[in-house]
C-alpha cells in the first residue's frame, strides 16, 4: 500500500471497513474478528482517532509478529496482512483482513460482527444465521425437532397450490399430490424432516413448536389511546395472513367509486390492499422466530403500521421490518 493509498483510507477515519489504534492490543484482535466476519477492512496501527500519526512512538514488532497473535488468538485462524508504510513523516502499520467464507470466526469464545465503526458482540441467532449463510443454507431450511408430516396439513398445501397457479407463479394440477410438491421443492425431506419453512406454512398446529408466532392486530383511535379492536392471529402462515388481511379490512375506510359505464361501484380503499397483504407477507416470512415477541399490526387514524421482530437478513445491521404507510 503507497501513502497516498492509505492517505485516502485514513481521510475517512473510522467506518464499516476502517478502525484507527494507536497501539496494538486485544480491541485489534477483537476488530479483525469483526472485519472477517463482515466485509473484511483495515486497521491502521500508530495513528490517532482524528486520523494524525501517534505522538507516541509505536514500538514495531515484527511483522510476523502482529499476524501470528491474530492469527493464534482466533477459532478458525484469521489470516492478516501487514505491512509498514510511510505516512505523514512516520512509519505505522497497516493490518489488511479479508471477509473469511467460512463464518463465523471467534475470539475467546466470543464471535464479533462490524456494524457501521464499532464491533458488536453477536447473538446465539446471529451466530447460527453467519453460519447457516457460510454455508450457503437459511433458517427456513433447518429441521423442526420433533416434526413429522402428521404434523401437517394437507389441504393447507393444496391451499397454497390453488394461490400459486392463480398468481401464475407456479402450476400444479388438481390431482397432483400435496406431499410429492414438498418433496419437490425440499420443503421436506422424509416423513420426519420438516423443514422451519414446511412446518410454519403448513403445520395443524403452528404454535405447538413456535408459540411466539402470532400476529396481534389492533385499531386504534384518539392518538392511540382507545383501542376500539383487536385481533390475535394464530394458525399457519397463510391463516394468520388472511386474518390479519380481514381485520385490516374492517378497521380501515373503503369509499365506492363511481364509473361512467359500469354498474358496480369500484371500492378505493385507504391503503392499497395488495401492499399491505405484500408486507404482511414479508414480516411473516422474514421474521426472527427465535424472538420471544409477535408481529404487529397497528392502525391509527392516520397511519398503518407493521412490525415484525428481528432484524433484516444477516448482512445486514438493519433495524426491524417496519414499514409505515400514511395517507
Amino acid at each position: 500500500m503507497t501513502s497516498e493509498e492509505l492517505e485516502t483510507i485514513v481521510c475517512k477515519h473510522e467506518m464499516q471497513r476502517l478502525e484507527l489504534k494507536e497501539s496494538f492490543g486485544v480491541e485489534c484482535i477483537e476488530t479483525a474478528c469483526a472485519f472477517t466476519n463482515a466485509q473484511g477492512g483495515f486497521i491502521v496501527i500508530g495513528v490517532d482517532n482524528d486520523g494524525n500519526p501517534s505522538k507516541h512512538q509505536l514500538r514495531f514488532e515484527g511483522l510476523r509478529d502482529y499476524e501470528n497473535k491474530i492469527s493464534t488468538a482466533t477459532e478458525p485462524s484469521v489470516a492478516v496482512d501487514a505491512e509498514k508504510v510511510e505516512f505523514r513523516d512516520r512509519e505505522i502499520v497497516v493490518l489488511r483482513v479479508i471477509e473469511n467464507p467460512l463464518k463465523p470466526i471467534a475470539y475467546k469464545g466470543r464471535c464479533y460482527i462490524r456494524k457501521g465503526s464499532v464491533n458488536h458482540q453477536m447473538t446465539p441467532t446471529e451466530i447460527a444465521e453467519c453460519h447457516l449463510k457460510s454455508t450457503g443454507a437459511s433458517m427456513d431450511a433447518v429441521f423442526v425437532p420433533g416434526a413429522t408430516k402428521d404434523d401437517l396439513d394437507m389441504e393447507a398445501v393444496r391451499k397454497y397450490m390453488r394461490r400459486s397457479v392463480e398468481k401464475k407463479r407456479r402450476s400444479y394440477s388438481e390431482d397432483e399430490d400435496p406431499w410429492e410438491v414438498l418433496l419437490k421443492l425440499e420443503w421436506v425431506k422424509s416423513e420426519s424432516e420438516i423443514t422451519r419453512a414446511a412446518y410454519l406454512m403448513f403445520a395443524k398446529d403452528t404454535q405447538r413448536k413456535f408459540s411466539q408466532a402470532i400476529v396481534h392486530s389492533g385499531a386504534f383511535r384518539a392518538d392511540g389511546a382507545l383501542i376500539v379492536d383487536s385481533l390475535d392471529s394464530k394458525g399457519n402462515i397463510q391463516d394468520q395472513i388472511d386474518d390479519a388481511m380481514s381485520f385490516v379490512k374492517r378497521n380501515i375506510h373503503c369509499a365506492l367509486v363511481i364509473t361512467s359505464g359500469k354498474v358496480d361501484h369500484d371500492p378505493m380503499w385507504a391503503y392499497p390492499l395488495e401492499a399491505v397483504r405484500e408486507t404482511l407477507a414479508n414480516a411473516l416470512c422474514h421474521r426472527d422466530y427465535g424472538a420471544p415477541y409477535d408481529i404487529q399490526v397497528k392502525i391509527f387514524e392516520d397511519s398503518l403500521c407493521i412490525s415484525s421482530p428481528g432484524q433484516l437478513p444477516f448482512v445486514s445491521a438493519g433495524a426491524a421490518c417496519d414499514s409505515r404507510n400514511r395517507d
